[in-house]
């Protein structure tokens, strides 16, 4: 499937029911650009359309608000639109970075959407936030390295992310029938 052959869904389409309400306040497509440009990112409403019209980003939701209908997104957008920016400066094609950039936003969304932190947990376990395979095959060709450099095979492997507040990401991953998998079991 190409990027033009996707739906197009709108960012209710992208996040969990249980969360619509809870998004705080939208940002206007202006707002949006603004908060990009605070961070060094260019992007202009063309882009934002253009992302939007092959469903590489959801599209905004129409809203009236200061005199006129407009087109409103959740803060999530301003993360979504830094992911896909950072996967095509990686050469990922913008099919490929959609799946990313859609797990990205949902993840971002429950984060600052405002309900109990057991939702948040809830809600965010029913994500798929697996690596993207081309990380688990730098992960592979790790191991293989360190298997040739120290004659051990390698069949578990653990990796770590922490963000600035020190929260860590936890990927597990077992070697499955010569091939590395998330490992649930952890």
């Amino acid at each position: 499937m190409t990027a033009t052959e996707v739906k197009r869904e709108s960012v209710f389409d992208w996040l969990p029911p249980e969360i619509h309400g809870a998004l705080g306040r939208l940002l206007t497509r202006d707002e949006l650009i603004e908060h990009l440009k605070r961070r060094h990112v260019e992007v202009n409403a063309g882009n934002i359309r253009s992302w939007e019209h092959i469903g590489v980003l959801p599209l905004g939701v129409r809203r009236w608000r200061d005199g006129a209908t407009r087109t409103l997104y959740p803060p999530a957008s301003i993360y979504a639109i830094l992911k896909l920016k950072e996967l095509q400066a990686l050469g990922l094609s913008l099919a490929d970075a959609r799946p990313e950039v859609r797990r990205f936003f949902a993840a971002v969304a429950i984060d600052q959407a405002f309900i109990a932190p057991e939702e948040k947990f809830r809600l965010r376990s029913t994500l798929d936030l697996r690596p993207p395979d081309r990380v688990i095959q730098t992960l592979s060709e790790l191991a293989d390295f360190h298997e040739a450099v120290w004659g051990e095979p390698i069949v578990r492997m653990r990796v770590e992310l922490f963000d600035e507040k020190g929260h860590p990401s936890v990927y597990p991953l077992r070697k499955i029938d010569d091939k590395w998998k998330i490992d649930i079991v952890g």
